[in-house]
C-alpha cells in the first residue's frame, strides 16, 4: 500500500465503473421487457486469490464479483440471472511476446490441465452462461483457468517426479 494512491482509485473506479454502468442499464432494458435475461460479467482469478503488486486490480475484481452476486440475488425474482467469468492467464498475442519461456514453463506447472487459457475459452464460457443451457444458473462465480489455483505448491514438482504421488 505504498504506491500511488491516485493510481490504485484509477484502476478500481474504471473496473468497477464499467461492470456497474453496463449491468445497470443492462438490468433496465430487461425489466422493461419483462422477459428477464442474463448479465454476464468479466472478472478474474486475481478477485478471489491475492498477488503480488496487483492490490488494485485484485481489489477491483472481488468487487465485481460481489456486484455479480448482489445482482444475482436482487434480480432473481426478475428472472434475471448474472454471473461472472473469472479468466486465469490469458494467452493473447500480446501477453505471450512479453513473457520469457522459463517463466512459461513455471507458470504452467501449477496449471492442472497444463494450458494457458485461449480468449475462446472464455467467450465459449460467456456463451454457455448466456444461454438457455444455463437459465438454472445465477450468482456464480466460474472459473476458467485450467485448474489454477487449485493444487498445492508442492504440484508443480510433484508433477515433474520430484515428489511420489500417493
Amino acid at each position: 500500500m505504498d504506491g500511488d494512491s491516485k493510481a490504485f482509485f484509477d484502476i478500481v473506479d474504471k473496473n468497477i465503473a464499467s461492470v456497474y454502468y453496463t449491468s445497470k442499464y443492462a438490468v433496465k432494458a430487461m425489466l422493461k421487457q419483462e422477459t428477464g435475461g442474463s448479465i454476464v460479467n468479466i472478472s478474474s482469478v486475481a478477485g478471489t486469490t491475492p498477488d503480488i503488486s496487483r492490490l488494485a486490480y485484485g481489489v477491483s475484481k472481488a468487487a465485481i464479483n460481489s456486484l455479480t452476486k448482489q445482482t444475482a440475488v436482487e434480480y432473481a425474482r426478475n428472472k434475471i440471472r448474472a454471473n461472472a467469468v473469472l479468466p486465469g492467464f490469458v494467452g493473447t498475442d500480446g501477453a505471450l511476446q512479453n513473457m520469457s519461456k522459463s517463466f512459461l514453463d513455471g507458470f504452467l506447472k501449477h496449471v492442472p490441465l497444463h494450458e494457458i487459457v485461449k480468449p475462446v475459452d472464455i467467450a465459449n464460457m460467456v456463451a454457455f452462461l448466456a444461454s438457455d443451457k444455463a437459465r438454472y444458473v445465477t450468482g456464480e462465480l466460474v472459473t476458467v483457468a485450467g485448474g489454477f489455483g487449485l493444487p498445492t505448491p508442492i504440484y508443480g514438482d510433484a508433477m515433474s517426479g520430484n515428489i511420489k504421488q500417493g
